[in-house]
Parts: structure tokens; C-alpha cells; sequence
């Protein structure tokens, strides 16, 4: 009897403690899942405001540039976005040839006899339209994974569908407008052009 009483003592014992042993793990395991989730997810939205921040950066550059090269170039520029795409790219308005860096050919000799139509038209390529500003500047950029175009506020109103443009004239002036980012988490940057100021004013949405 003494070693069946010792016996069973032992084996709920050993029962014990594995149970107690099991909580343990249980118990760390959570505590190591709240850790990792305490480090990662700050680190998720960190991520996520840090490329919202550097997209608000880098269109703010496209957009002084644009300010800047009509000043010196004496030719309208402008921003065009395609806001449900997302995406933009910086545009000046000359012509086709001027676009394409090229040079305009010679006109034809001179008809004396009158019996050449003379086209009461402009050619094609002399006319003025928005053209990519050269080199990689003008190339259209994306906004990336999980950055968006919320609109664009002009005085005219609210955009936010199509395509949407803040032109520069000639002497860098503008209307003014506000471009609105966002991100996947909601977080919002708010681009503001004035229309005499030479940079962007980059303004947290919460603050407006």
C-alpha cells in the first residue's frame, strides 16, 4: 500500500507538472506574439508614412521645377495628374518640333507663278500643346502600392476623378490649388501651391 500510495503521489505529480509546464509555454508564446506586434506594427505604419512623406516630397519637387522652368524658359509648364491611375508628369507647351528637340525644315522655294495652293492652315508641328518637358523629368511617375491622388482643390472646385492639371504661365505664377494624398491607412499629406510662392507648402490633412 505505502508504494502504491508513493507511486500514484509520483505520477500526479509528474501530471502537475507538465500542466504547469504547458501554461508556461502558453504564457510565453503570447507574451513573444505581443512583442513581435508590439515591434512590427509601429514599424508597418512607420513604412507607410515615410513613402507618403517621400511621395509629398518628390511631386513638390516636379511642381517648384515646373514653377521654375517657366520662369526661365518664358513658357507655360504644367503638372498633369491622372488621379485614379495615380500618377503625374511635368509638360511645357511648345511645339511638336520643340518637343522633340528637332529643327524645323526649310519652307518650299517660292512659287513666282502662283499656280502652288498656299495652305491657309499652320503646320502641324508649328502648333503650341502641352509636350513631356525633356529628360526624365518629364516621365510619368507613379505613386506606388497603397498611395493614392484623395483630389485636387482648385477655386474652381473639387477633382477627383480623370485627369486633373495646376498650370504655371510664363512668369511662374498660378491659380493656386491644394493636392491631397493619401495612403492605404488613411493617413493624408496636403500639397499646397500658392500662387505667388516659389515652393509648396507639404501640410498634414489632420491639421486642415
Amino acid at each position: 500500500m505505502s508504494w502504491r500510495a508513493t507511486s500514484g503521489g509520483s505520477d500526479l505529480a509528474r501530471q502537475r507538472h507538465c500542466t504547469g509546464f504547458t501554461l508556461i509555454e502558453m504564457i510565453a508564446v503570447t507574451l513573444l506574439f505581443a512583442v513581435i506586434s508590439g515591434i512590427f506594427v509601429p514599424q508597418i505604419g512607420l513604412l507607410s508614412s515615410r513613402a507618403l512623406g517621400n511621395l509629398a516630397k518628390d511631386l513638390a519637387a516636379h511642381i517648384e521645377l515646373g514653377r521654375q522652368r517657366a520662369v526661365v524658359t518664358g513658357t507655360p509648364h504644367r503638372i498633369v495628374m491622372d488621379l485614379e491611375a495615380g500618377g503625374y508628369r511635368l509638360q511645357w507647351r511648345v511645339t511638336e518640333l520643340e518637343a522633340r528637340g528637332a529643327e524645323a525644315e526649310p519652307p518650299p522655294p517660292l512659287d513666282i507663278h502662283g499656280q502652288t495652293p498656299i495652305p491657309m492652315a499652320p503646320p502641324r508641328e508649328f502648333e503650341l500643346d502641352f509636350h513631356p518637358v525633356p529628360g526624365t523629368a518629364g516621365d510619368f511617375v507613379w505613386l506606388g502600392q497603397d498611395l493614392f491622388f484623395a483630389g485636387l482643390e482648385t477655386r474652381e472646385g473639387w477633382l477627383d476623378r480623370g485627369e486633373a492639371a495646376v498650370v504655371f504661365r510664363a512668369d511662374g505664377t498660378t491659380t493656386g490649388a491644394r493636392i491631397h494624398l493619401e495612403d492605404a491607412d488613411g493617413k493624408g499629406l496636403v500639397l499646397e501651391i500658392l500662387p505667388l510662392s516659389d515652393s509648396v507648402r507639404i501640410i498634414d490633412a489632420e491639421e486642415i
